[in-house]
């Protein structure tokens, strides 16, 4: 296949899985050499090539975790999972190949995408429980930010100066105090969904 993947067959595939688990009953091959994981997986690598994932990944039942892997690009993430933590990448997106991340249970997802390289948050899932994008020195608008959010964290991104596309957030907000002459942050500090840190 010429869809990007790096590891072309079942051997070398098998053999990069071991790296991970213990248990390698907890993976799926499928004939297409796409993969299932029964649980979390965590593929904290240091060097992808190309700085994507080297195999399809369609459903993780648990956790997908790939922070500080040097990504740029979720592409080959899995179609289905629980949570996503692409913390401490190059990520320009939050889409996996092409589209928001599919999370079984959205209403209690969480997504971790700090220290990335997004400039905008297009690619994001319509609703997640938690949502943190801290650190994002390139963070410049909210732009394509979930509609509704429980909990929201937005700290440390220093070219955000407003909140305009900010999602419906239900639970609480972690801003910056230095947003506190935006609209937005003055309408939910009004109703008290706003921690100042």
């Amino acid at each position: 296949m010429t869809d990007g993947r790096i590891i072309p067959t079942r051997k070398a595939l098998m053999r990069w899985l071991e790296g991970f688990a213990v248990d390698m009953d907890r993976f799926t091959v499928h004939d297409d050499l796409s993969v299932s994981v029964a649980g979390d997986l965590n593929i904290n690598l240091e060097d992808f090539e190309g700085g994507r994932l080297p195999v399809k990944f369609r459903t993780v039942s648990g956790t997908f975790n790939c922070a500080f892997s040097m990504l740029t690009t979720l592409d080959n993430g899995p179609d289905l999972m629980d949570n996503l933590y692409c913390n401490a990448n190059r990520l320009r997106s939050l889409a996996i190949d092409g589209r928001p991340p599919n999370f079984s249970n959205p209403s209690m997802a969480t997504i971790v995408c700090n220290e990335n390289d997004m400039t905008d948050l297009r690619g994001s899932p319509r609703f997640v429980f938690r949502l943190s994008c801290n650190q994002c020195k390139g963070l410049e608008s909210l732009e394509g930010a979930p509609d509704e959010v429980y909990d929201l964290s937005i700290l440390g991104c220093p070219r955000l100066v407003t909140l305009a596309g900010m999602p419906l957030v239900r639970g609480m907000a972690a801003v910056d105090n230095r947003m506190k002459h935006d609209i937005e942050y003055q309408r939910y500090a009004m109703q008290g969904k706003i921690r100042e840190l």
